[in-house]
């Protein structure tokens, strides 16, 4: 078998250059400059920006980690942008609902329960968002 080694080259230029422009597109659209491009959103990123999280970047609440959850929270927010086109799109459509384990990311999970123990009876049990009591201190209205 004769491997052209033109086909090779323009191959391999090819492929580099789509993980280039994905990890460019991935990249921009994470930002909180272009989640304002959507009024829906706008209101959202403006209170976030007032708030103690301000330094946390959007992904890590509304994405499980890795680049996986980077890709399947880009893929799902597609159904966000048709309907921000062609329905009548309100904020409250949008994939809000942060879990619990990602706060715990950030904020000790143990220290949480040890300090105040009812906070396991609303994860745990109850299985409510951090956000459900503290919306506040993330995207303060």
């Amino acid at each position: 078998m004769v491997i052209n080694k033109k086909l090779v080259l323009i191959f391999s230029l090819g492929i580099g250059l789509l993980v280039f422009l994905g990890s460019y597109g991935v990249a921009y659209t994470s930002q909180p400059s272009f989640c304002t491009n959507c009024h829906e959103v706008a209101p959202a990123v403006t209170n976030w920006e007032s708030s103690a999280h301000n330094s946390v970047d959007c992904l890590k609440c509304h994405a499980e980690p890795g680049m996986i959850g980077t890709l399947e929270r880009k893929l799902g927010a597609w159904k966000e942008v048709k309907s921000h086109l062609f329905d009548d799109l309100t904020y409250a459509d949008l994939e809000t609902i942060v879990p619990a384990n990602r706060c715990f990311a950030c904020h000790k999970e143990e220290e949480l329960f040890q300090d105040k123990p009812f906070h396991e009876q609303f994860v745990n049990v109850e299985n409510k968002s951090c956000a459900s009591c503290h919306r506040e201190a993330i995207h303060p209205s």
